[in-house]
């Protein structure tokens, strides 16, 4: 499992094999988008 976590309206990466997920979080919208590939 790989994962590389920032912060501050950067893109999240989480790694799980054939998954894919991508967390944008906008803290000044106050919004949290998650996209699954």
């Amino acid at each position: 499992m790989n994962g590389v976590i920032a912060h501050d309206d950067r893109v999240i990466h989480l790694d799980y094999g054939a998954v894919h997920l991508f967390v944008i979080c906008l803290s000044q919208a106050g919004t949290i988008l998650v996209w699954a590939e």
